[in-house]
């Protein structure tokens, strides 16, 4: 005897099952396209910053962009970790102060010159194990 409501469990699982993974490979594919835009944002904001002066306030402003740009590779590497596209996803021996620092001087970017961030973060700590993703993942966040 076959129960009907078992087949149609089963069929709506299977149903749920291909749009995740078709949800995951659109994601990548946007988050793919995404790094290769930024890449090309980069490479303008590099060359121009070869034309302007040293320490001018332009190129200080493009080093802005560019940590920016580099924040937004991050996130879609992020996005293609996360929709299984990408086999970095073992866990590394981290820096967390470190990792930490620098993904808030990227979050300094979008704040106002006005807002003052402090941290208290210890040198030389011991290093943990965890997923760099997830950590820039969690001090973004804590620090909107």
């Amino acid at each position: 005897m076959i129960n009907i409501s078992d087949l149609e469990h089963a069929g709506e699982e299977t149903s749920v099952k291909h749009n995740l993974e078709s949800l995951n490979v659109m994601t990548a594919g946007i988050a793919h396209d995404l790094v290769n835009v930024l890449s090309g944002v980069l490479t303008e904001a590099e060359l121009l910053a070869l034309s302007l002066p040293v320490a001018s306030e332009p190129v200080q402003a493009l080093e802005r962009i560019k940590a920016g740009v580099m924040l937004g590779v991050e996130f879609a590497r992020d996005l293609m970790l996360h929709a299984g596209q990408n086999p970095a996803k073992v866990v590394q021996a981290l820096d967390i102060s470190g990792l930490v620092e620098h993904v808030l001087e990227l979050l300094r970017i979008s704040l106002s010159k006005h807002v003052l961030l402090k941290t208290d973060l210890r040198a030389n700590l011991a290093v943990a194990a965890g997923n760099a993703a997830q950590i820039r993942q969690v001090v973004g966040w804590v620090w909107p």
